[in-house]
Order: structure tokens, then C-alpha cells, then sequence
């Protein structure tokens, strides 16, 4: 046990298959973002495993026992079925450890995906699939051709966690290409991957019960409406316009009988694709409301809309006290901002010129009751993360780098949170470098 509790991190294993004598090869490192980070770590791994000739998803032990010891450079897998015929390894993820394949095995996996009894593969073990191939490629461990290719499959996918994990993958890309020519042409494949499910149960839904299978529809329902939104699918925009309207028309911001389950994603979308009027009157909202949820999906909503003048008004309001922005709910501002398309460079210049007034606004406070100092620098930390994710150039990362160096006095309150961001940044640049051009090719 002591390479799981005194190592960090964890393993990937790659199976490379003989598809003559019906034997593997399995061989393990250190699973890592940055691949300039080079460390011979090695676990003990519980190698669980099945094969499309036996479909038997429900024994998760180590198979026969097998283990992948700390001694070993590599393990031999014996009597694999036929070149036909795909094998998955960490059956239902009962072990901490990702998984690769020879190419062979991964285009077995995607067509059996692709068919009709695609889920006589668990949903743990789709998930699986969709999580790995996604941060494989993003660590060039497959190319990301290979991932794209396992990912239509999701148009036959009605389950809420793979589509949860999908999408947390897919939105990453997203992320990183938002400020990018590529960005329109990435909006339209997703909307063609998310297209049969969201006609199945997207949509803005009544209020109903709330019993825990509701709970759990409604969930996925959020989900893939948020998506739908977010990847300008038109019913989706359309419909969250007229509930956005109807809100603002209306005293107490009713959504005419649509769960709040998706009030954040009728804000967001409403303010996004509206002007000065509506956002005046979303910040009047928030202002005069007494609801603490209300108010919190109002002002992130705020930070949704596309005019940089509104913009940088919000953030200004977030350097003065008597502004109505609270200063537990200014990293709701900053998280909104930097999240939107045009959001990066305002953030940068907001940065640049406000420093000393945000440290100022977010500084400790004495708890009176207590004499202990509160924690409130982690805002201006959640903010730097926010910016790092957001980065994809060099010079944006010297940028940031510059700026920490620059206001030590400052930043010193949060030395690791500024060290992860940077780690962050950079690792977000090195995938671009790699990636875009590839990505591109791809859509």
C-alpha cells in the first residue's frame, strides 16, 4: 500500500496487444499534464480486466491475482481472444488508474461504441472510455483524431454521467479555443454531437416533484440545456430569450412555471444575447433582491454579456464597498468575466491597472468574536487560476508571470495558488502549441 499512500498522483498502463499469439504487454508510469516533467514512479496495480468474447463487467478483482508489482518493467497478459475481438482493462475503475491501448484495441472499442449494443458496456466503464481518451490526448498520448473518433458515439448516448464526463472534456477544448479562428467551427461539431440528445431532453422543463429519480432527470436535463445554449444550439437560445423576457417583465422574476433548476443558464444566455436595457435591469435586480440564491445567479449572469463597456463597469463595481457587491460574492464576477469570450483581455487590464485596490478590497478582516484572521485572499487566488486556465499564448504567460513578480508585496499572501496557476498556464500553452493545428485539421 505504500506506493498509493506516501506517492503522489497516479498511474497510466498501456496495453499493447499481439494479435498473433493472443498475448499483451502491460507497462505503467506516472499519469502527468506536463510532459516537461520527467519521474519513474511505479505502483502496485490491480490489472482487472474483460473481453468482448466474455462481457463479465462484474468480477472487478485483480484477474487471477495479477498485479502489477513495483519490480516490474512490464507484465505479460496470456489467452486474449482474437484480433476481432476488443479487451478493457479496470473493470467498473475500481482501481486508480488510467488506461491506453494499441490503436488496434481503441478502434475495436470505438466501433462495438458506435453499434447497437454499445451499452452492454457498463456506464462506469463508458465513462471510463470518454474520460481516458480525453486526457490521453491532451497529454499526446493518442493522437486526438482517435478521441474525436470515440466521441460520436456520444450521439447514441442517453445517460447522464458519460455525458457529464463528455462534456467536462469537451468544454475544455472549448475553453482554450474561444479566442481563436477555430472557435465557430468547434461550436458546430459539438452541436451536431449534442443534436439527438438534446431533442430528446433539452429544453426549459416545468417544476415537478422532488423525489430523487426527478432529481436525477432534472440534473441531466440542466446539463445538456446549459450545453445546448453554451454551443448556440437555436431552440435553446431562442427559448432561454423568452424566459429571460418574461422574468424581467415580471415583479418577483417568475419563469412562467420552469424550474429554477435552470434559472442560471435563462440569466446567462438572456443577458448574453440582449443589450444595456436588460443588463440595467438584471443589476437593478440583483441590488434590490433579498434572496441570496437569486442574487448570486443574477450577478454571475451579469458577467455573461458580450459588452465591454457593461463589462468593465461590473468589474469597477467590484473595487468599491458601497457598490452593492459583497466580498464573499466578487469571485462570482471575476469567474463570469473571465469565462466569456471577450472576457480575457478585460480581465488583463483590470488586473494590470487595479492590483493594489483588489488586494485592498479582498484583504483579511478581524473576526471580532473569534481574533482570527478570514481567509478572503483565496478571491484574488480563484482569480489568477481563472486567468491561468485562459491562457494559450507565450507572451500571455509572460504576461502573468511578470505581473506576479511585479507585486510580490501582494501576491505573497498566496504563494501556492500563484504557483499552481502558473504551472497551469503553461501547461495550457504547451497544448496549444501541439494541438491547434491538429485540432483544425480535425473540424
Amino acid at each position: 500500500m505504500d506506493t498509493w499512500t506516501l506517492q503522489t498522483g497516479y498511474p497510466v498502463i498501456t496495453v499493447r496487444r499481439n494479435y498473433d499469439d493472443g498475448t499483451a504487454v502491460v507497462t505503467q508510469k506516472r499519469y502527468l499534464k506536463d510532459k516537461t516533467y520527467k519521474e519513474d514512479t511505479k505502483w502496485w496495480i490491480p490489472l482487472s480486466y474483460t473481453t468482448s468474447k466474455e462481457m463479465d463487467f462484474k468480477n472487478t478483482k485483480a484477474r487471477k491475482w495479477k498485479w502489477f508489482a513495483t519490480n516490474e518493467d512490464e507484465v505479460k497478459i496470456e489467452n486474449l481472444p482474437s484480433k476481432d475481438d476488443w479487451v478493457i482493462f479496470n473493470i467498473q475503475t475500481s482501481g486508480l488508474y488510467r488506461v491506453n491501448y494499441d490503436e488496434d484495441n481503441w478502434n475495436l472499442l470505438i466501433n462495438y461504441l458506435k453499434g447497437p449494443d454499445f451499452e452492454k458496456i457498463p456506464v462506469l466503464n463508458r465513462v471510463f472510455l470518454i474520460d481516458n481518451a480525453a486526457s490521453l490526448a491532451r497529454v499526446d498520448e493518442i493522437p486526438y483524431n482517435l478521441y474525436f473518433k470515440l466521441q460520436e458515439y456520444l450521439k447514441q448516448e442517453e445517460k447522464y454521467l458519460p455525458w457529464k464526463a463528455a462534456l467536462r472534456n469537451i468544454d475544455f477544448i472549448h475553453q482554450l479555443l474561444k479566442r481563436t479562428p477555430m472557435h465557430e467551427n468547434y461550436q458546430a461539431y459539438v452541436r451536431k454531437i449534442i443534436s439527438p440528445i438534446y431533442k430528446k431532453i433539452g429544453g426549459f422543463h416545468k417544476s415537478d416533484s422532488n423525489a430523487q429519480e426527478v432529481y436525477d432527470k432534472r440534473q441531466h436535463e440542466v446539463l445538456i440545456t446549459s450545453a445546448g445554449c453554451k454551443y448556440n444550439a437555436s431552440d435553446c437560445l431562442e427559448k432561454s430569450g423568452f424566459y429571460f423576457r418574461k422574468s424581467q417583465e415580471s415583479k418577483d422574476h417568475d419563469l412562467q412555471g420552469i424550474a429554477n433548476d435552470f434559472r442560471a443558464t435563462i440569466y446567462c444566455y438572456g443577458i448574453k444575447h440582449s443589450g444595456k436595457e436588460e443588463w440595467e435591469t438584471m443589476w437593478n435586480a440583483y441590488l434590490n433582491s433579498n434572496v441570496a440564491t437569486l442574487k448570486n445567479t443574477m450577478l454571475y449572469s451579469l458577467g455573461c454579456s458580450c459588452d465591454e463597456a457593461l463589462l468593465k463597469q461590473l468589474l469597477e463595481s467590484t473595487l468599491n464597498n458601497n457598490k452593492g457587491i459583497r466580498t464573499q460574492d466578487i469571485n462570482s464576477v471575476y469567474q463570469s468575466v473571465v469565462n466569456s469570450k471577450i472576457g480575457f483581455n478585460l480581465i488583463k487590464d483590470f488586473l494590470n491597472e487595479n492590483i493594489k485596490a483588489i488586494f485592498e478590497r479582498v484583504k483579511p478582516t478581524y473576526n471580532k468574536v473569534s481574533s482570527r484572521v478570514k481567509p478572503t485572499y483565496n478571491k484574488v487566488s480563484s482569480l489568477i487560476m481563472g486567468v491561468a486556465q485562459n491562457i494559450i499564448h507565450e507572451d500571455e504567460y509572460k504576461w502573468l508571470e511578470g505581473l506576479i513578480g511585479k507585486n510580490e508585496e501582494y501576491f505573497k499572501h498566496i504563494k501556492i495558488g500563484t504557483k499552481q496557476a502558473l504551472e497551469i498556464a503553461k501547461v495550457h500553452v504547451q497544448w496549444y502549441k501541439d494541438n491547434y493545428e491538429i485540432i483544425k485539421k480535425e473540424h
